[in-house]
């Protein structure tokens, strides 16, 4: 018996050392890597999922766009995009147009706009190239300053941006224009008027004028059949009429002719003048004024014996 082996307190020389506690630290060191790795495993997964999203997304948003620089922020955000050389190529379209539309931009060519438009159909530029247009189409119509032109700017241009002047415009002209029935009307007059005084008439003669130019004709009458000389005058073909505005806001009619005057007097000696006549009257066809210029007799040469 070993006295010694009995000692209270001393291990026996035998016994194995306890390593549950080393063993379980390092098992939950793996685990926690484990844990870790998953989880960066799960974020890339997740973050790359949401990454080809984003990219996806950003994509379908250039649709119809036609802005160079959100092509260039796509590719400068995704270089790797499977898109990469897609929008590589819309961006040299897009510069080419952009190019085409520098070279244009001052033109002053109708044709070089609607090409224009035909070759690149959804451009930004398109907008501004129908305005350009439409300012040519304007200023095409306001120089012609005919009926013709400015309905036709409106046939064209129905939302045009000139299309308020234009109406007003193409209104101020139609009250300007003379019609067949104005030019009846004023050759009616005239013809009363001078038949009038042929005849020395003054009852007829007041029907066609206004009150002063009716004291004016009554003192001309007068003066044409003075000491019983017979005198006559007539126009000489159709009268060039016209509108012209009128103080009152209004118009009145201008008519430019040229009237021969054919007298005998009392020795029974004819004489003819000719006279250029302006006459204006108003939109109810009475005579307001005229003022008769003669025109010089040219003399007459003779032929060389």
């Amino acid at each position: 018996y070993n006295s010694a082996d009995s000692t209270p307190g001393k291990k026996p020389s035998n016994s194995q050392p306890n390593n549950s506690g080393s063993n379980s630290k390092w098992i939950w060191i793996a685990v926690v890597i484990v844990i870790l790795v998953a989880g960066g495993l799960g974020y890339y997964f997740v973050s790359s999922q949401q990454k080809d999203q984003d990219m996806e997304l950003a994509y379908n948003a250039l649709q119809g766009d036609n802005d160079v620089v959100d092509y260039e922020d796509f590719l400068e955000k995704y270089p790797d995009s499977p898109y990469a050389n897609m929008i590589k190529d819309r961006i040299n379209q897009l510069k080419q147009i952009q190019n085409k539309w520098i070279e244009i931009s001052m033109s002053s060519s109708k044709n070089d706009f609607a090409q224009f438009l035909n070759q690149y159909p959804g451009s930004r530029f398109e907008q501004a190239a129908k305005d350009k247009i439409d300012s040519l189409d304007w200023i095409e119509a306001s120089t012609e300053n005919t009926l013709e032109s400015y309905q036709r700017y409106m046939n064209e241009h129905p939302d045009g941006k000139y299309i308020d002047i234009c109406r007003q415009g193409k209104d101020d002209l139609d009250k300007m224009t003379v019609t067949p029935e104005d030019k009846s009307g004023v050759r009616g007059s005239l013809s009363t008027y001078f038949d009038a005084i042929s005849s020395n008439d003054p009852t007829t003669l007041s029907g066609v004028v206004q009150d002063k130019m009716y004291d004016q004709s009554v003192l001309f009458m007068e003066r044409l059949h003075a000491a019983g000389s017979k005198a006559s005058i007539n126009m000489q073909g159709y009268p060039a009429i016209s509108k012209a505005p009128s103080t009152d806001g209004n118009f009145i009619f201008v008519a430019k002719f040229r009237a021969s005057k054919a007298e005998v007097d009392t020795n029974g000696e004819s004489h003819v003048a000719n006279y250029n006549v302006t006459t204006s009257l108003s939109d109810a066809y009475q005579i307001i004024s005229m003022k008769m210029t003669k025109i010089a007799e040219q003399p007459q040469s003779t032929a060389a014996e």
